[in-house]
């Protein structure tokens, strides 16, 4: 039996095979080890769809109706050249195991270890990818709400066309207040990354 607010230091696909009832879990968030990258586990860039949506299924089953499951994920470069697979294993997760796709947020890392070498800019971002059994999931924007800026904030003082009118032909202008609990959530998220392993190779912030 599962407890909530407790802290399980277990296998987590060992856990949810064994411990997890179908439909319990309102969250999943996981960041796999991107192919070939990791000494601990290296999984080929052409084998990496097969081996993931075994755990994509599994996710599935212990995720509730209106449950979220993200997966931070990047196409990292092999040899020059910069993996596809991870556009290959979100269609197939998709296709396959069921899941809607709701978003893909980008998370902007910041700054980054300064990357002269070869022809491509330096890597500062990655996926979050948003699945859902369907597209009525949980959705809290409220908490993650952030200050508005001055020109933001200037332009909620001038009038704008009624563009979401019940009809094309709507006519006139309207004041749109801006919200007193901040700007609504965007889907980039600029969270710097640790600068510190603390025992994990891939520490998350």
């Amino acid at each position: 039996m599962v407890e909530l607010n407790q802290v399980y230091n277990k296998n987590c696909l060992d856990f949810m095979e064994g411990d997890l009832e179908p439909g319990s879990i309102d969250l999943v968030l996981t960041s796999p080890p991107y192919a070939d990258m990791r000494d601990y586990i290296k999984i080929p860039a052409e084998e990496y769809v097969d081996w993931f949506l075994p755990i994509a299924k599994n996710i599935y089953k212990v995720l509730k109706s209106n449950g979220v499951f993200v997966l931070n994920i990047r196409n990292n470069v092999f040899k020059g050249k910069r993996h596809t697979y991870v556009y290959k294993l979100v269609d197939k997760i998709v296709e396959e195991v069921g899941f809607d796709l709701i978003d893909d947020i980008i998370w902007d890392k910041g700054k980054m270890l300064p990357n002269t070498k070869g022809k491509r800019p330096m890597d500062c971002w990655e996926f979050a990818f948003v699945f859902g059994k369907g597209i009525d999931v949980t959705w809290n924007p409220d908490p993650n709400r952030t200050p508005y800026d001055e020109r933001s904030l200037a332009r909620y003082e001038v009038p704008i066309k009624r563009r979401w009118g019940s009809t094309r032909n709507e006519k006139g202008d309207k004041i749109v207040r801006p919200n007193p609990l901040g700007c609504f959530p965007k889907n980039i998220l600029k969270i710097g990354s640790e600068t510190v392993h603390q025992g994990h190779p891939a520490p998350f912030p």
